[in-house]
């Protein structure tokens, strides 16, 4: 069964008051550097060298959490309007926190005479449901995603990305949406943020850069 997290409280916030593991730091990626297993424009990751899979399962496993309530099943994936995510907000360095973006229509930029649909069809999209194992916050720091042993304790999501190994005659951009998860925080805690994770690809005549 897909499962991804049900928020219960404050985003980024510790759910228990003291880390199990003090001596132990769980920072994938420095801030401001995009981690090896990133490409250009991806804000995810499912195959994670060194990934803390037995320190995530030992959290799992023990009594100072309740994680009754924090999954539950989400197979029809991600919930619209999607939002723009521009690859430059999570490569910045000393960037905290992202500047607010305007929800765009499917139809903006695209061409007049084409419908939605046609122009979803002109973009070739690859759809699959992504087990990410790291991944880059709303705040643009890239971290420890929780996946479990077990289906119940798995984040499953539902991503489109733009398939880029196919050769399109308009432009086509990647849209995100914010998506819930928890992750490990850098000093062994499990706490709650938002992740960017691809939602949509779209057409349009012109390249979208006017941020």
């Amino acid at each position: 069964m897909w499962r991804s997290l049900v928020v219960v409280c404050f985003l980024g916030v510790s759910v228990s008051g003291s880390p199990l593991f003090r001596d132990e730091a769980f920072t994938p990626s420095p801030p401001g550097v995009r981690p090896p297993c990133a490409a250009k424009t991806a804000t995810f990751c499912e195959k994670v060298d060194k990934y803390p899979a037995k320190t995530i399962q030992k959290l799992l496993e023990s009594k100072a959490y309740d994680f009754d309530d924090w999954f539950i099943d989400e197979r029809d994936g991600l919930e619209e309007p999607p939002e723009f995510l521009h690859e430059d907000f999570l490569v910045s360095p000393g960037n905290k926190s992202l500047p607010s973006r305007k929800t765009r229509s499917v139809t903006e930029k695209s061409s007049p005479n084409l419908s939605a649909t046609e122009l979803a069809k002109k973009c070739p999209v690859l759809s699959k449901a992504a087990l990410p194992k790291m991944a880059a916050s709303s705040s643009g720091e890239w971290k420890f995603i929780v996946q479990g042993q077990l289906s119940e304790t798995s984040q499953k999501i539902k991503v489109h990305l733009c398939d880029k190994s196919e050769e399109c005659s308009i432009y086509c951009t990647q849209f995100y949406s914010p998506v819930s998860m928890v992750f490990l925080s850098h000093n062994g805690t499990v706490a709650k943020d938002t992740f960017w994770m691809p939602s949509s690809c779209r057409c349009h005549t012109d390249p979208i850069n006017d941020f």
